[in-house]
Order: structure tokens, then C-alpha cells, then sequence
């Protein structure tokens, strides 16, 4: 063999060495698999209060509101004056001691989400136009007892008017101002910053006007009854006389509110 050819062979040795050192050194890929990245949640766009956007306790209002007075007027105690034949009922006289409505419409509406200075105004507005009408309210009936104009006697004892039940006959401007449109700007007056819930307060102030509309058509004074003393006896010269006493009995209505 020539020189060239162990030069030939040589260079074959090298490269076959080199290969097998490259070799050697790759190490397996390592397999990952293929993950996708989640991306952040997108947080829920806290709603814009507006006009339109009323939080849910105005909706428990009507509720609320409706129970409040019918537990009110379930418990409601009528008083009266007796003179002679006749009694007089009016508004400082048309009295509740049982129930307390503001708490009650208060603590509901805490109970239905809202916040303090909501219920407390609520609360507050609703009672005062329930009061307003009460306070303004006036009847009579002048031949309710026939015994009571000469009552043989020094004290008429408990009785049953000859009519036993009165309609209310409310004087419609008054209440629907106590309970409608006077009740919604009242309201509005002590929620200045809440200047959102407008339209809702109004909404309310219309319902409860026709609801208390509906209801005082039907309404009325029953289980009248009237008792007193007879302040003119003087037995023997006067034997008896008109009877000066006090009218009881409690307020009806086929319908609630």
C-alpha cells in the first residue's frame, strides 16, 4: 500500500471516531406536552345605578309596606265621643296602640337589602301618611242612640249602636296627598344622594294611591258600640238623662291592601 492510501485510511479512522463521539453526546428531546395557558377570568362589570337600575328592596317595599298596614288596620281600635243620641269620631280619636308600623316596615326593609338611612326614611314617610289621614279624618252619626238621649239610670252600660258599622267616607284630596303624591316627595327629601331611586319611589307612591284608594271605598267602622255615665242623675227629681260617655269599636274592609 502506498503513501497515500494510509492517508486515505487515516482520514476514513477520524472521521468514523468523530462520528461516534457526536454521537455519544445527544441526549432523547425530552417530550412536553403541548399546554394551553388559561387566561385571567374577566371580572363582572359592577352595573351603573341609573334612573332605570333601582335596587331590589324597592320591589320588597310594596310587599313590605302591604303588611305593615294590614296588620296595622287588623289591629286598629276605634274611639269616639257619645253625646246624648249621637257619637263623633275624628282623627285624635281613631287610635292603634297594638302595632308598631314603623318597625315594622323598617326592620322588613333592612331584611330585603336595604340600607339604614333607605329603611329609616321609608319607614318614617309611609307612617306619617298614614297618620296624616287619620289625623284629618272626621264623622258622625246623630241618631246612633236612640236610649242614650234620656238613659233611665246613672251609667249607660256597653251598647250596640242602632247602625253597628259606618263607611269611612274619607275626604278624597287629603288622603290621596298623605298617601300619593305628597309620600313620594317626602321620601325623596330625606334620600338626597340616592337621587336614582327616583323613579322607583315615585312608582311606589302611585301604587300605594291606588291601593289606599281601593281600600278606603270599602272600609268602615264596625262593632260600635257606646257606654257612659249620665251626668244630669239625680234620683229622685232626675231619674235619668243624656248619656256622655264613649264610643268603641274597630275598623273593617272587605278588601286589603
Amino acid at each position: 500500500m502506498g503513501f497515500f492510501g494510509w492517508i486515505a485510511i487515516s482520514v476514513a479512522l477520524a472521521l468514523v471516531v468523530g462520528a461516534l463521539r457526536a454521537g455519544a453526546q445527544i441526549q432523547p428531546r425530552e417530550y412536553k406536552p403541548n399546554v394551553v395557558q388559561a387566561l385571567p377570568p374577566t371580572p363582572t362589570p359592577v352595573p351603573t345605578r341609573t334612573p332605570t337600575h333601582a335596587p331590589a328592596y324597592w320591589d320588597a317595599a310594596r310587599t313590605v309596606t302591604k303588611n305593615a298596614l294590614n296588620s296595622w288596620i287588623a289591629s286598629a281600635d276605634v274611639r269616639g265621643k257619645v253625646k246624648g243620641t249621637a257619637w263623633f269620631v275624628d282623627g285624635e280619636w281613631l287610635v292603634n296602640t297594638h302595632y308598631d308600623m314603623k318597625g315594622a316596615i323598617h326592620d322588613g326593609l333592612r331584611q330585603a337589602g336595604a340600607p339604614e338611612d333607605a329603611a329609616n326614611a321609608f319607614a318614617a314617610e309611609v307612617t306619617e301618611g298614614w297618620k296624616t289621614w287619620i289625623r284629618g279624618y272626621k264623622t258622625t252619626n246623630p241618631a246612633a242612640f236612640p236610649l242614650f238621649a234620656a238613659f233611665p239610670g246613672s251609667t249607660a252600660p256597653p251598647t250596640p249602636a242602632l247602625v253597628p258599622s259606618h263607611r269611612l267616607r274619607l275626604g278624597i284630596s287629603t288622603a290621596d296627598r298623605a298617601m300619593g303624591t305628597d309620600l313620594a316627595g317626602k321620601i325623596k327629601g330625606r334620600l338626597p344622594n340616592q337621587s336614582a331611586d327616583g323613579p322607583a319611589i315615585d312608582a311606589f307612591a302611585s301604587w300605594l294611591s291606588g291601593r289606599f284608594q281601593a281600600w278606603y271605598g270599602d272600609a268602615y267602622l264596625k262593632d260600635l258600640s257606646g257606654s257612659g255615665p249620665v251626668p244630669s242623675f239625680a234620683p229622685p227629681y232626675v231619674p235619668g238623662g243624656p248619656v256622655d260617655g264613649t264610643l268603641t269599636g274597630h275598623v273593617g274592609s272587605p278588601a286589603q291592601f
